[in-house]
């Protein structure tokens, strides 16, 4: 009965070393992503990994963990971000996007895209959340945008511009072979 006690606190033992080594492994990859990730309790901040600093802005989420998660974000993110996160919670979405705004250390407003999904095994509340800053991608859409609309607008003043050059041209020409035909259909003299 002892050597079979002493096996199971050894089998226990490797098992609880083998899940603290999955549980660092784990750790890593969330610590190491270059995209910031959040979870939420109760609409609270309770972890976020490196990226979620350099994304605020700040050396380190020691300010930012235990925040409640709308004091991070912009009030116009406020509303849509509640309802997924209800829908999400409640089980009628999977992996809904959302578009907000957050608010950087120093007062900077970033553009972000949220996706969200539901930790079912932590509670009925709890929220992960992949947070991307799309501000950049925004801006050089934005920028092509607008470009395209130049380039459109060129083109349509080219075509103005050779249409008046072929009006006036060929309406020259059109007056001198009038004048032309006009001496020639005058008796000469």
């Amino acid at each position: 009965l002892f050597a079979a006690l002493l096996r199971d606190a050894s089998d226990e033992q490797a098992l609880e070393e083998r899940l603290a080594a999955l549980e660092r492994r784990m750790q890593a990859v969330f610590e190491l992503s270059p995209t910031a990730i959040w979870i939420c309790e109760h609409d609270v901040l309770t972890y976020a990994n490196r990226a979620t600093a350099r994304l605020f802005g700040v050396a380190s989420i020691d300010g930012l963990v235990g925040q409640p998660l709308w004091s991070l974000l912009d009030a116009d993110s406020h509303a849509v971000l509640r309802q997924e996160i209800e829908r999400t919670i409640g089980g009628h979405t999977a992996g809904a996007i959302v578009a907000g705004r957050l608010i950087r250390a120093g007062g900077e407003r970033r553009e972000i895209e949220i996706a969200l999904a539901a930790l079912p095994d932590h509670g009925q509340r709890t929220v992960q959340m992949v947070v991307n800053d799309v501000t950049e991608r925004r801006r050089e859409a934005m920028a092509l945008r607008e470009l395209s609309a130049s380039v459109v607008e060129a083109r349509e003043e080219e075509r103005r511009r050779i249409a008046r050059e072929l009006h006036d041209e060929l309406g020259q020409r059109l007056t001198a072979l009038k004048i032309d035909l006009a001496a020639l259909a005058a008796p000469a003299s």
